[in-house]
Order: C-alpha cells, then sequence, then structure tokens
C-alpha cells in the first residue's frame, strides 16, 4: 500500500493494531507506540521515532500519528517508509506497515509514453512531401499538420498495422510457463496474450518475458533495483520475447518474479524495460502519405497555386447537356477509396478486406503482460 500527501497536508495515519500474549488477547493501547519514516528499505535507528497515540475504533485499537507542518511530524518530500513500534517489556516489536510518499502529484507523462491513438510519428516529411506531391504553394505549417492527418489516416485504414517508431517504458510481469508450448494471438495484433514455453523451461520464474506488444524493434534500456544492465546480458528472440543470458559461468539468470509497480523506477524491488517497438510504413506507404498530405493542403488552402485532386461535395453539374457526377469523400472513405491511385493501391493491396484493427485471439483467464510506467514520481 501506498499513501500519497501533497506538501502542506495535515493529516493522521491511522493502522489497526491486535496483540495477544499466548492464548490471552492484550490491549495494545495500553503501551506506547512509535512511528518512524526512513528512506525507503532502510531500517529506522533510534533518532527516527517519533511518539505516536492511540484511537479506538469499535473494538478496534488504531495505532496513529499526525503528518504534516504546525503540529505534526514533519516529513521531508519524497518516499518513505512507515514504520510503527510498540513498547513493551522486554518486548518491543517494530514492523514496517507502509510507504508514505510526500510530493506534488506528478504528471501523467507526456511524452513517448503518454497515452496515444494513432501512429507514434509521421509517416513522411514536409521536404520529402514537397519532392513528390503537388504541394502547390502551402507553408511549411499546414503541410506538417496535412502529413499528421495523413499519417492518421492511412493508419487507420490499413487496420492499424504501422504505427512508425514507438517508444514505451513497461514493467514485465513474469509468469509460470504453461505446460503447453503454444503462444496464443496473432504477430500483427500488436498484443500477446498467453503464455509458452520458453528456453528457461516449465515451471521457472523466468529468463524470458514478452513485452506486450510486436515487434520489439530495440532495446532502449533495461534497469533492475534502478541499475542499467549491460546489454550483453539480455537478447530480444522472435522480435518478441525478452531473453536474460547466463552469466560467465553458464547458470541461468531469471527475470524478477513479483516486481514493484507502486514503486520510483529508481528503487530496490523495480524492474523496467524503456524500448522500441512498432512497423514502418512501406514505401508505398510514404509514397501515398506524401501526395495525400500535399492534396489535403491544397484543399485547405484553396487560393495556393497547385492541382487538387480530392473529391468535392459536388454530387452532378450539368453543363450543356453533358452530366458530371462527383462523389463525396465520405462517400469515397466508405468504400475504402479516395479517387487518388497512390494511396488507393496502397490500401488496396495492405487492407484488401477493409478491416478495421488486427485480429486478436483473447482465452479465458489471460491478463496483461506489462504495466506501463506512466509518472516519474
Amino acid at each position: 500500500m501506498t499513501v500519497r500527501f501533497t506538501p502542506g497536508t495535515i493529516e493522521y495515519l491511522k493502522y489497526p493494531v491486535s496483540a495477544d500474549r499466548g492464548d490471552t488477547a492484550i490491549e495494545p493501547s495500553d503501551y506506547p507506540v512509535y512511528f518512524a519514516f526512513p528512506d525507503p528499505d532502510v531500517a529506522p535507528v533510534e533518532a527516527d521515532w517519533q511518539p505516536g497515540d492511540w484511537e479506538a475504533d469499535g473494538d478496534t485499537d488504531l495505532a496513529r500519528i499526525l503528518v504534516g507542518p504546525d503540529g505534526g511530524v514533519v516529513v521531508p518530500d519524497g518516499w518513505h517508509d512507515v514504520w510503527l513500534r510498540i513498547v513493551d517489556a522486554p518486548e518491543h516489536p517494530e514492523r514496517r506497515v507502509d510507504r508514505l510518499f510526500i510530493g506534488a502529484p506528478a504528471p501523467l507523462a507526456d511524452g513517448p509514453n503518454a497515452p496515444r491513438v494513432g501512429p507514434c510519428s509521421p509517416w513522411t516529411n514536409t521536404s520529402a512531401a514537397r519532392a513528390c506531391g503537388d504541394c502547390g504553394s502551402a507553408d511549411d505549417v499546414l503541410l506538417a499538420q496535412m502529413i499528421d492527418v495523413a499519417s492518421y489516416a492511412l493508419w487507420a485504414c490499413s487496420a492499424q498495422m504501422f504505427p512508425g517508431a514507438c517508444e514505451d517504458t513497461v514493467t514485465p510481469l513474469p509468469r509460470h510457463a504453461r505446460t503447453v508450448p503454444v503462444t496464443f494471438g496473432f504477430p500483427v495484433s500488436g498484443r500477446r496474450y498467453g503464455s509458452r514455453v520458453g528456453p528457461c523451461g516449465c515451471g521457472t520464474t523466468g529468463c524470458e518475458v514478452g513485452l506486450g506488444v510486436w515487434p520489439v524493434t530495440a532495446i532502449l534500456q533495461v534497469k533492475i533495483g534502478g541499475q542499467t544492465l549491460d546489454p550483453a546480458e539480455y537478447q530480444v528472440n522472435d522480435w518478441r520475447w525478452l531473453v536474460r543470458r547466463p552469466d560467465a559461468q553458464g547458470r541461468r539468470r531469471h527475470w524478477p518474479h513479483c516486481p514493484y509497480t507502486d514503486r520510483p523506477t529508481t528503487e530496490a524491488g523495480t524492474f523496467t524495460v524503456t524500448f522500441g517497438h512498432g512497423m514502418a510504413p512501406p514505401p508505398p506507404g510514404v509514397l501515398a502519405c506524401q501526395v495525400l498530405a500535399c492534396q489535403l493542403a491544397l484543399s485547405c488552402d484553396p487560393g495556393s497555386e497547385g492541382d487538387c485532386r480530392l473529391p468535392a461535395k459536388v454530387t452532378q453539374v450539368t453543363r450543356q447537356g453533358v452530366s458530371i457526377s462527383m462523389q463525396t469523400l465520405v462517400s469515397f472513405l466508405e468504400k475504402g477509396e479516395t479517387g487518388i491511385w497512390q494511396v488507393d493501391l496502397f490500401l488496396g493491396s495492405v487492407n484488401p478486406g477493409r478491416v478495421r484493427a488486427p485480429a486478436q485471439v483473447l482465452t479465458a483467464g489471460d491478463w496483461p503482460d506489462v504495466v506501463h510506467v506512466n509518472t516519474g514520481a
């Protein structure tokens, strides 16, 4: 459990306590109680102990201490363990009962690890788009915006298969390997469900873990207990499995079995992996994005010089007995076509069935393989 206080908070920490001597229950509130707030995973010294008191909650005795300025115990900002001591003769048991964080709430990640919908990176850039497509006189700011729009549209219409270069930081959750050598889920799904018998054998705590996505393209950093591992200690198999290599004597080295997910990544007991993943769009997709972005820029700036090939909203025009029908953009997208051959060629080749998302296979009892690290605290 973790308690979080913002600076300036004045509040009681309360913990239920029961005690007995042999078969006889005793009243813990008859004895002095003390609290200490050392750094995480550090035992308190005598000078750390601060007197607390008792509160009755029905038949339950609550040991408590007021934390905060103006009359409470002032605990420095940062992470601390909460220890409790009850003084009796000859015993004075001490127990770590909680973890306390004092500080401003950590903002959710707004960088590569922030929640996102859409591709992780644009499919092209303004220079490449101008070199390939007819962008007219559209300025770079508008063109960059339309590249983002075109990248999103093509990512969505191509069944979300090409997110580009993504980066995540996660805490893998190793599991005992199952006895059936099967991996559930398709590689195209991006997320793995199920487990398999790996090179460590059955029933181990895991020398390999899945990172929750496919394909893994790069391992940027692996940290255990706040210490960065040498890249020579691990490898990636099948663009999916992070495998810990044996030591110099050939002995198996396993990943942490039950890493903490409620502590800063600099603390003992934590396990995090920062890695790159995702498939880049193929050359026809990049070409389609360049052409589509230019056309979108032209459509946003009718005064710019250039030939806009996106379909207009006119459905039929008659001039001198000749009728011209033009479908709306929405109508084109419902059919999976835009009227721009570079775009239609790409989408027709990678997603002829016009599926909206990759297929997944889910089995009863599956749970996520990783916890995403979203805050810096």
